[in-house]
C-alpha cells in the first residue's frame, strides 16, 4: 500500500540522518495518526484529484467559489460581496481560499507570533488561551464551529495574543489577507465598503 510505502520511506530517511530513537518514534506515531485522520474525514484535496488539472481557468474559478461560498458568506462582510458584486469574491476563492485540517493538539498559531490569515470554522472544535501577564490572568475559550478566528489579520499588522489549539479533528477555511486586498480591488464599489468596514473594525479594536 501506498502509505506502508511511505511509512517505510520516512523510517529509513530518520535512521539515514541519525534522529535520535525517541523523537524518532514521536514523528512516526504522528505521521501515522495523520494519516488515519485523512482516512476517516474522508476529505480529498484538490491536489489528489489530478483530474482537476483539466479545468479551464474559468471552470477552476467557478468550482472553488461553488466549494467555499457556504463558509465564505457566513461573514456579513463577504456575504455582500457575494451578493452585491461576486466578481471579487470569485477572484478570492480561486487565489487566496483554502481549507486546512487539524488534529488534536495541533497549533494553529502561537502567541507573539504574525497573523497573515482569516480562520472560518468549518467543524470540530479549538481551544483558545491567552497566557497571563503584568498580574492578569490568564484567559481561555473554546472556539466552536461557524466562528471567525483571527479577522484583525486581514485589516490591520496583527501580532496574534494567544495561541490555538485543536481540541478534536477540526477542518477550517483559510482566508489570505494580501487576497482580500487584490479581490476588493476588483469592484470599485466592494472596494470602497470594505475600506470602510476596515476602519471602522480598526477603530473598535484599539
Amino acid at each position: 500500500r501506498e502509505q506502508d510505502h511511505q511509512m517505510m520511506t520516512l523510517r529509513r530517511f530518520l535512521r539515514q540522518r541519525q534522529v535520535e530513537q525517541r523523537l524518532s518514534l514521536r514523528v512516526t506515531r504522528y505521521v501515522r495518526t495523520r494519516m488515519r485522520m485523512k482516512q476517516t474525514l474522508s476529505n480529498i484535496s484538490e491536489e489528489e484529484v489530478s483530474a482537476l488539472e483539466l479545468l479551464s481557468s474559468s471552470l477552476t474559478t467557478e468550482l472553488r467559489f461553488a466549494i467555499f461560498r457556504l463558509h465564505l458568506g457566513r461573514h456579513p462582510l463577504f456575504g455582500l460581496w457575494i451578493t452585491l458584486e461576486p466578481v471579487p469574491a470569485k477572484h478570492l476563492c480561486a487565489n487566496y481560499a483554502r481549507f486546512q485540517l487539524l488534529q488534536p493538539e495541533d497549533e494553529l498559531f502561537q502567541v507573539d507570533t504574525q497573523g497573515f490569515c482569516a480562520y472560518y470554522l468549518t467543524s470540530g472544535q479549538l481551544k483558545y488561551a491567552i497566557p497571563g501577564a503584568a498580574g492578569r490572568t490568564p484567559m481561555r475559550w473554546v472556539i466552536h464551529e461557524e466562528q471567525w478566528i483571527s479577522e484583525a489579520a486581514l485589516w490591520t499588522h496583527w501580532v496574534h495574543v494567544g495561541t490555538c489549539v485543536a481540541s478534536s479533528h477540526s477542518q477550517l477555511l483559510v482566508v489570505d489577507a494580501e487576497g482580500v486586498l487584490a479581490a476588493m480591488r476588483k469592484h470599485s464599489f466592494i472596494e470602497d465598503f470594505t475600506d470602510w468596514y476596515a476602519e471602522v473594525f480598526h477603530r473598535r479594536l484599539i
